[in-house]
């Protein structure tokens, strides 16, 4: 029965995971079609939400198929330990248990991920909604700095938990160097490399310098004359 019970768990959750992807993607086709030849700062946010929008997707799935394995597994293994007896039964028991926990986390965690936009999404959707190209071009650029912002704020967070983990596990009673080398390397990692947030926008920065040049062109004026423009992008 238990198997059974968990075999239409996993289907369920796989039609859940194709319905949520499919709502989502219709709702980001809808904002698209609404924007039109987007400023700089708008195609760096709407590339930054489509890749953090690709990455929820993929470990919202991964973690519902993975925790539906995970879930049918341990509820197999804890209805065959019903039968047993002995060790070998109550380990069977505790392992289907203990799959059984692991596998709701993982579909919790999956649905999560599949359910709630990025940050970065969301603030694509409010920037579409705003028709003004002067207001839009500014709330882009203000998105990405704020998302900037938070993902240099959270990255130096990361670094000084893994920090103290290190500094943990190195001066314990029982030193554990093996522990406090590998979260002191997963430290100075995050310390240093920079978010795919504070990477945007520090691409957005440098190619809106770029655009800041003195243009010098010459054209046909509307009487057949020679007509000559200086333009100023910034």
């Amino acid at each position: 029965m238990k198997k059974t019970i968990s075999l239409v768990l996993v289907f369920s959750l796989l039609a859940l995971s194709g319905n949520l992807f499919a709502k989502d993607e219709s709702s980001l086709a809808a904002g698209n079609s609404l924007s039109t030849s987007p400023s700089l700062a708008e195609s760096y946010l709407k590339r930054l939400a489509e890749r953090r929008k690709k990455r929820r997707m993929t470990w919202g799935a991964v973690g519902l198929i993975g925790g539906g394995i995970c879930l049918a597994l341990g509820a197999a293994a804890w209805s065959s330990a019903e039968g047993k007896g002995g060790f070998e039964g109550l380990f069977e028991g505790l392992a289907g248990r203990a799959l059984v926990i692991l596998g709701g986390v993982d579909v919790v965690g999956g649905a999560l991920s599949l359910a709630i936009p990025s940050g970065a999404e969301r603030e694509l959707e409010g920037v579409l909604r705003i028709s003004d190209l002067a207001q839009r071009e500014r709330a882009s650029h203000e998105a990405l700095s704020f998302l900037a912002a938070r993902g240099k704020k959270s990255r130096i967070l990361t670094s000084i938990l893994l920090a103290g983990f290190s500094a943990y596990s190195l001066f314990r009673k029982e030193r554990y160097h093996d522990s406090a080398g590998i979260f002191g390397a997963l430290a100075v990692a995050s310390l240093f490399r920079k978010t795919p947030e504070e990477r945007a926008f520090q691409n957005y920065q440098k190619d809106r310098e770029q655009q800041k040049e003195l243009g010098f062109h010459l054209g046909i004026g509307p009487r057949g004359g020679v007509m000559v423009c200086l333009s100023l992008s910034y």
